[in-house]
């Protein structure tokens, strides 16, 4: 087996189901108790690997569950873990509310619940949800990222549940809904909105919500759905983005482009991943594809093949690359 786990897979049940009340279950392995997990595939730089041996890969009612907890209503977010808290969204259609939760890691008592929404929910594509980007937390204060009335909303809380601030972004338009989750880095909290009516990169402040540096993007009547995130490349630090038909590099503390490159497909959801100068990508549509670029001397497409990872993001692992589809099929590229 290998020492790394993509994702959180292991560590929670996601809440994606359809059910009412879902259960939040928690695992046993080692590194389960002292880690943190505090965004969207564990950290910045989006790899979603725990370098850790001893991962729980059989689970059941009785067998390796340290505790589970029902969370109300349904979600796509994934759940994070900072300062032995958990926290997660979700959307109760019957209540008519979206919410975010904080859980006690060690017991998963729920701490707090508080609603960041109460009322009619606009109607959605059947595969998205009205949780579905995955909050990110410094330890003491979370952020959650809601599509609420076609507008995209950005609401901070402490560790305590208070809610510190709030900022209403821009209107939001798309059949599918929110898709990208806020990234956290430096202290900054990073949003990426490729949809209709305005594209944008753009910073905040975690501690305040005050606005850092904006950039436009020209694809204001185009949709794109992936996370951003921050590598370390050639000892350079790089805001990388995958959207339509281009992947972009940027100064992550200015905005300033560094590269672009011709992209392959129109839109994309899942996280790219690197290694070594190669950066594996998936998408989208209209082709349903993984992609690898190189990087050095100057980026370009290596090659695309046709396994249709389109909203599951890929994973590096000892030199391969692994992928899933919404078939249920899970694929080795090496």
């Amino acid at each position: 087996m290998p020492e790394r786990l993509n994702d959180n897979s292991a560590v929670f049940i996601e809440n994606l189901s359809m059910k009412q009340l879902l259960p939040l279950l928690f695992f046993i392995f080692s590194l389960s108790l002292c880690a943190d997990w505090n965004q969207w595939r564990g950290s910045h730089d989006g790899e979603g690997n725990i370098v850790k041996q001893n991962i729980v890969t059989e689970w059941g009612p009785n067998k390796n569950i340290l505790w589970q907890s029902k969370v109300p209503g349904k979600g796509h977010s994934s759940p994070i873990v900072a300062a032995g808290k958990v926290y997660l969204t979700t959307a109760d259609k019957s209540k008519k509310t979206q919410s975010v939760l904080c859980y006690d890691q060690k017991t998963g008592k729920k701490l707090w619940e508080q609603q960041a929404y109460k009322g009619e929910f606009i109607k959605l594509h059947k595969q998205n949800s009205h949780a579905s980007p995955t909050p990110v937390s410094d330890g003491n204060i979370v952020v959650c990222s809601f599509g609420i009335n076609k507008t995209n909303m950005l609401i901070a809380y402490d560790h305590k549940g208070k809610k510190l601030w709030d900022k209403r972004l821009s209107p939001f338009d798309s059949q599918f809904g929110i898709g990208s989750s806020p990234m956290l880095y430096k202290g900054l909290i990073y949003i990426v909105q490729d949809n209709a009516p305005q594209s944008f990169i753009a910073t905040y402040d975690i501690k305040t919500g005050k606005e850092g540096w904006k950039i436009k993007r020209n694809l204001s009547k185009k949709n794109s759905y992936s996370t951003l995130r921050v590598l370390n490349y050639k000892g350079k630090e790089t805001l990388l983005v995958n959207s339509f038909y281009k992947l972009e590099a940027y100064n992550p503390q200015t905005g300033k482009l560094l590269w672009d490159t011709k992209g392959a497909v129109h839109t994309t959801v899942g996280t790219p991943v690197l290694l070594n100068d190669t950066l594996f990508c998936s998408g989208g549509y209209p082709e349903r594809i993984t992609m690898a670029y190189q990087l050095s001397p100057k980026p370009k497409l290596l090659w695309k093949n046709k396994f249709a990872t389109y909203i599951a993001s890929v994973v590096e692992v000892g030199g391969y690359l692994y992928a899933g589809n919404k078939k249920g099929e899970i694929a080795c590229i090496a």
